[in-house]
């Protein structure tokens, strides 16, 4: 009688690579320096301006320097800052945040407790990876508690 041998196939091999960080765009608008941070908690890119009451003249050349290389639609999160400082440069920052979360269907976060965009950035990452995910329509409400 013969035998036959069943050959088993071999162990099919899966590569799996590591999750890309969340991409994060910082705002830091209520100072004279204008701040903003691209990236994770492990790679970044960070610009400083002392611009005073140049904000509204200059934020948009200096957010198009930042993302120069980055598509748009890489970005996962906005973060803001919301706190203590110029009314003036918070509805400014909100105003962008929101306008581009609400374009690109991302989560702002609108954060108070930050003195630099640096913090945003950890802090927001902190809340997206414990799955806490509020809509532009949340920062929206900040932008319209500003006193006027």
């Amino acid at each position: 009688m013969v035998s036959r041998v069943r050959s088993q196939k071999p162990p099919k091999i899966v590569i799996v690579s590591p999750p890309k960080p969340l991409l994060i765009l910082a705002l830091h608008t209520t100072s004279p320096k204008l701040q903003i941070v691209l990236g994770s908690a492990v790679d970044y890119r960070l610009g400083e301006w002392l611009l005073g009451r140049e904000l509204g003249k200059y934020l948009h050349t200096y957010l198009s320097e930042i993302m120069a290389d980055t598509p748009w639609h890489s970005l996962g999160a906005i973060a803001v800052h919301s706190g203590a400082g110029s009314q003036t440069g918070m509805r400014i920052g909100l105003t962008v945040a929101i306008t581009l979360a609400q374009q690109l269907g991302i989560p702002v976060y609108a954060i108070a407790e930050a003195d630099h965009a640096l913090q945003l950035m950890a802090i927001t990452e902190q809340h997206y990876n414990q799955g806490i995910f509020p809509q532009w329509q949340t920062a929206t409400a900040s932008l319209s508690s500003c006193p006027s």
